[in-house]
Order: C-alpha cells, then structure tokens, then sequence
C-alpha cells in the first residue's frame, strides 16, 4: 500500500479532521451547487 501524504489545510482545522483516515475514497471532482446546498440547507 503506498504512504498517504499528509494533509494541510489553509484554514484553522482541527487536526483530528486532518488526521483521519477513511478507507471509501472520494472523487476529486468538485461538489456541484445543488449537492453543496444539499448539504447545507436546514432539514427543519
């Protein structure tokens, strides 16, 4: 299995977000607006 490089972040995140470790990849691609706002919109 190859080394995975550390991550780094422009903003101010908690290393335990930076530090973990997932075995489900994620696409490269960008979030599309209707995902993002998917996402964020309040389920109330």
């Amino acid at each position: 299995m190859a080394a995975i490089p550390p991550r780094v972040s422009e903003l101010p995140v908690d290393p335990q977000f930076l530090d973990r470790w997932s075995p489900r990849e994620f696409s490269p691609e960008p979030l599309t607006q209707v995902e993002l706002q998917t996402l964020l919109v309040n389920q109330n």
